[in-house]
């Protein structure tokens, strides 16, 4: 049983009020003074909730309560007091909300799934994902588990639907089927919480085996013959190609970027958050390579002013202004001509790869591990939780001298690649 402290009011339940309760060790209730029923719940663990109290029939009948949600966005303490006035109101004229919650969650029960994973995304995806990540679950539902369980009634489905949409992965897609396990897992936990579901039809079952972490690093025969290729393969994906190995950066961070997130006078390079992994801000310093890169392919815009640098628009695009698409292909064409420009053997790799190489050479340059975290924009250990709260140094200076020094090192490798590529042609694919 749940024990429970009550403060009276003292005042009006502000905003204010609102941020300063403190945790205790039991919980405990903020009633407004202006608004009758309207209060604050604090939870033993520091969580806050709007709440109601009321009586259905008056004095002389059990005292209910109903949660109007926790204090966050979209509930502020003005939002939650406006619908605390709605309810109330609907309990003046006889409608107890309790019923009201028990009549959705029985439709939400008996809705098909595809309307469960929709109503997913709005109140949670929408709200605890960053862009790129609610991106890519929202492609892994509609493309893996829609497709298998969006008939099916939310209630209906069992442990053997689970199994199903992960035995549809392929074998080339080692990583999938955790990360379908781990979405699936989180959407039916959520439909708990919020009483849609009596028990999740994933509890208790194990996760698909995390695949082997990939540890391969290419070799400095291996980074030189691909850096003298890829001229080969047009402006376009060969300088993609250079970019990723200049700035280290993700692949799709590349391929997608924007004119306007390039600054040549101060040589940096923002990626904003809405297109980051972990939906935090990244600023590269732009090294002679990759500028080399950029003055090239700003040629290629119509709208470029002499040396000036177009203000927008994709970097990487073809003919039609979309940005450049179609990887799998061109990499089995970079592939085949790889194999057939050297007698050098490539080891199997992929472009996520190229991350790692440049990590590995910066760590053989001398730079501080913190300064590759920054470079890779990954949180580190270092900085979670709440030494990420007081870490704000942004290695710029660190990070710009790391790639420049990198570019150098890049460009000494290259020096005398003629000799890695004899006459072969590029093939065509």
């Amino acid at each position: 049983m749940i024990t429970f402290l009550v403060e009276r009011s003292l005042g009006k339940l502000t905003q204010a009020r609102v941020d300063k309760a403190e945790q205790r060790a039991k919980q405990y209730f903020i009633w407004d003074r202006d608004l009758k029923g309207f209060g604050l719940r604090i939870s033993p663990g520091g969580a806050k909730s709007y709440v109601i109290q009321y009586r259905m029939g008056g004095r002389g009948f059990p005292a209910k309560r109903y949660t109007i949600g926790k204090h966050d966005s979209p509930w502020t303490t003005v939002a939650a007091r406006g619908e605390a006035k709605r309810l109330l109101a609907e309990i003046e004229l006889g409608n107890d909300p309790k019923d009201a919650e028990e009549e959705r969650r029985a439709d939400q029960l008996h809705s098909r799934f595809e309307q469960f994973a929709n109503q997913f995304l709005e109140l949670y995806g929408e709200r605890e994902w960053a862009p790129n990540n609610y991106k890519n679950q929202k492609g892994y539902l509609s493309n893996w588990i829609v497709p298998i369980m969006g008939k099916k009634p939310l209630g209906t489905i069992k442990r053997k639907d689970v199994v199903a949409v992960l035995d549809k992965v392929p074998a080339n897609k080692p990583s999938l089927p955790r990360n379908l396990f781990v979405l699936m897992r989180l959407m039916f936990n959520w439909a708990v919480d919020r009483g849609a579901l009596e028990k999740s039809p994933i509890a208790g079952m194990k996760p698909p085996r995390q695949p082997s972490e990939r540890h391969h690093i290419l070799a400095h025969d291996e980074l030189i013959l691909l850096a003298a290729y890829a001229e080969r393969m047009g402006p376009v994906w060969g300088n993609l190609i250079h970019m990723l190995l200049l700035t280290g950066q993700r692949r799709n961070e590349v391929a997608r970027a924007d004119w306007s997130e390039f600054n040549k006078a101060l040589r940096l390079w923002t990626i904003p958050p809405a297109r980051t992994k972990n939906g935090r801000e990244q600023i590269v310093p732009l090294n002679a390579g990759a500028m080399a890169c950029l003055n090239e392919l700003a040629g290629r815009h119509r709208e470029g002013d002499g040396d000036a640098w177009p203000k927008r628009g994709y970097v990487f695009f073809h003919h039609d202004g979309k940005p450049v698409s179609g990887f799998s292909r061109m990499k089995r064409r970079l592939d085949k001509g790889l194999a057939s420009a050297s007698t050098i053997e490539m080891q199997p790799w992929r472009f996520h790869d190229l991350r790692r190489t440049v990590a590995t050479n910066m760590q053989q340059l001398g730079v501080r591990f913190e300064v590759t975290e920054a470079l890779l924009n990954h949180v580190s250990v270092t900085h979670a939780g709440v030494a990420s709260v007081y870490h704000r140094h942004d290695w710029l200076d660190e990070k710009r001298s790391a790639l420049e020094a990198w570019s150098a090192r890049l460009a000494q490798l290259t020096e005398d690649w003629d000799g890695f590529l004899p006459d072969a042609k590029e093939p065509k694919s």
